[in-house]
């Protein structure tokens, strides 16, 4: 995506974010991983941690990555560098 973008492009998407577990280690059982996991879908599903978002931003060269959790999901902001 960073290749095709023109210099000081925006990148924006939405993902899964990893769910918050509770101290007790059990998962809500309305969390979209439990109810899909249940399904036997796991190895078509993939949450995020935040700061693995970020870092993988970084490393594919964009600049001014920035990833905000709201609830269940993450929305990523980045952008191409000037050059």
């Amino acid at each position: 995506i960073r290749r095709v973008l023109t210099p000081n492009g925006r990148f924006f998407a939405t993902t899964f974010a990893e769910p918050n577990v509770p101290s007790s280690g059990v998962l809500n059982p309305r969390s979209i991983q439990y109810q899909l996991g249940s399904l036997g879908w796991n190895s078509t599903f993939r949450a995020f941690d935040p700061k693995e978002l970020e870092f993988l931003l970084l490393g594919a060269g964009f600049v001014d990555a920035k990833v905000d959790r709201l609830r269940n999901c993450l929305v990523v902001y980045a952008s191409k560098s000037e050059k």
